[in-house]
């Protein structure tokens, strides 16, 4: 009986002895999956970075486009989103990117080779949205957090080569960093980088 009653006290207590540490090790791998989960919802420093943006947001987008780059007609901007979304980031055909009431004022340039600093900042903006996917409403600065900064960088350059090519260079890792730091947009802001240190300076035209 004696024998019987050691052997359960000594269970009793390897069992408090070894429980705590089977606790934390459960609490550690939980901590390592939930970290793990993290570091998938982000875009790696080495991960291309694609178009996320579903169908159903594509309104949302061209809601928050509009009213930084009112110039553009609601169905140039859609153009520009829908073309992003299957992997086309040059610009739309010059027809109709205008509203009418800043049309008269783009065709008074048009002698100036180039596109205007709304096409290439709503360009450059919604492709940063584009990359984020979902809450697509919320707008730039939203999709910057998301995707983080490297990747935004990543993705300027993409939508910038699409729209002018070898001409990109001429836009420096400086200025996209500003760009992302920037409070408003970031491509507004690169835009009007390029207009101001262009051929025909501050005209509202990108000339390349």
């Amino acid at each position: 009986m004696s024998k019987y009653i050691s052997v359960v006290l000594f269970s009793t207590t390897l069992l408090n002895i070894t429980a705590p540490v089977v606790t934390e090790t459960v609490d550690a791998a939980t901590i390592h999956t939930v970290f793990e989960k993290s570091k998938q919802s982000s875009i790696s420093q080495d991960e291309p970075v694609e178009n996320r943006l579903a169908a159903e947001d594509v309104d949302a987008v061209v809601e928050v486009l509009k009213s930084e780059y009112p110039d553009l007609s609601e169905d140039y901007l859609r153009e520009i989103v829908n073309n992003q979304r299957h992997g086309n980031y040059s610009l739309p055909s010059e027809s109709q990117p205008s509203s009418t009431r800043a049309r008269s004022a783009m065709f008074s340039k048009s002698n100036w080779k180039g596109i205007t600093v709304s096409q290439m900042g709503a360009a450059i903006d919604a492709a940063i949205i584009g990359a984020s996917g979902g809450a697509a409403s919320l707008g730039v600065k939203f999709a910057i957090k998301k995707i983080g900064k490297k990747a935004a960088k990543k993705v300027i350059v993409k939508a910038i080569q699409a729209i002018v090519g070898g001409a990109a260079g001429k836009v420096t890792s400086t200025v996209v960093g500003k760009a992302l730091d920037y409070a408003g947009s970031p491509g507004y802001y690169i835009a009007k980088y390029w207009d101001a240190h262009d051929k025909y300076p501050k005209n509202g035209r990108i000339n390349f």
